[in-house]
């Protein structure tokens, strides 16, 4: 920001890491990113091109609904009325880590994602030592690393109910009156 620099901006020191793997096979999943840590004098490896691979992967397993849950979880954080204090890489996570078949969904039904997202997410809720073996998708730490991810798992659960709950009240004001009686 001193100088002649307009606007205040970051520098962060990092190199494109090929693995040895990378270096035998060519797959972009071994490549990494390594940026350094000038607190610990150390390098923060990290899997982007890996963890896309999975994502991709798991998107293709799920007929595209990975990405949408991905997707409405990220939007519900940034509208959420309380901040909740989960990355995106740990959304990310979370919806990787739910079983193939819950994301999965016919194109005309995919208010099967929020129903499977609402379970997911209060299972998790309900079961702080289960959340806390989840890894995130690189495998490279677990997804919870403080109380406060817990609370942010609870959050979007509690979001994730209420959205539910708006969208049964939305379904009955549609219903005409002769059918609600059913």
């Amino acid at each position: 920001s001193e100088g002649s620099l307009l606007r205040e901006i970051d520098v962060v020191p990092s190199v494109l890491y090929r693995t040895e793997i990378y270096q035998r096979t060519g797959s972009d999943e071994a490549r990494a990113v390594q940026i350094y840590d000038k607190k610990k004098y150390t390098l923060v490896t990290n899997w982007p091109f890996k963890v896309r691979a999975l994502i991709n992967a798991k998107e293709s397993r799920t007929h595209g609904g990975c990405k949408k849950a991905i997707r409405l979880l990220k939007n519900m954080k940034e509208d959420a009325d309380a901040a909740i204090a989960l990355s995106s890489f740990d959304i990310m996570s979370l919806v990787y880590a739910m079983q193939d078949e819950d994301l999965q969904h016919q194109s005309y039904y995919e208010g099967k994602i929020v129903a499977s997202l609402q379970n997911w997410f209060s299972v998790l809720a309900d079961n702080e030592i289960y959340l806390r073996t989840i890894d995130v998708v690189d495998g490279s730490r677990k997804i919870v690393q403080s109380a406060s991810d817990v609370a942010a798992v609870k959050q979007i659960s509690a979001e994730l109910n209420m959205l539910i709950l708006r969208i049964a009240q939305e379904l009955q004001h549609d219903i005409p009156a002769s059918y609600q009686a059913w």
